[in-house]
């Protein structure tokens, strides 16, 4: 399955297609240097992948996000995907990171102030909830 690359330094698992897996801490910290991904769901037993600007309270997720399916799959607690990437112009260096957990509704007070001092880029035109994150499942890979 993942052949290991001893390098003096550490050892690192490269994938079938030759992409560097990455862990917990290497995700976190990429998930940390962008603004942007998508959300993976089913609505009506159908797949729909919508893109979400995005923040960070400790290692939930955030986003804010007018009326519609994200907050409706929030409120129901749905288990989504999560995934956002990077890569330079020419492809050479590229990363992708996903995190699969559920989404809910912030209610708490003060995580509901912490959420609106992200000054997050909203997608949605529309006022709505601030949603999060709570990933159970980590991974990425890169390529260098």
């Amino acid at each position: 399955m993942h052949e290991v690359v001893t390098q003096s330094w550490a050892a690192v698992e490269i994938d079938r297609q030759g992409l560097r897996i990455l862990d917990d801490a290497a995700c976190n910290e990429l998930l940390g240097s962008v603004r942007l991904g998508r959300i993976a769901l089913t609505n009506g037993a159908l797949p729909v992948i919508l893109p979400v600007a995005f923040g960070r309270i400790e290692n939930d997720l955030v986003f804010n996000v007018g009326p519609g399916i994200l907050a409706r799959a929030a409120a129901a607690e749905h288990i989504v995907c999560f995934q956002t990437d990077w890569a330079d112009d020419d492809l050479r260096s590229a990363w992708s990171v996903s995190a699969i957990g559920r989404l809910s509704v912030i209610t708490q007070p003060a995580k509901l102030q912490r959420a609106a001092q992200l000054d997050l880029g909203k997608w949605s035109t529309t006022d709505g909830s601030f949603l999060r994150l709570e990933p159970h499942f980590l991974s990425g890979r890169s390529r260098e």
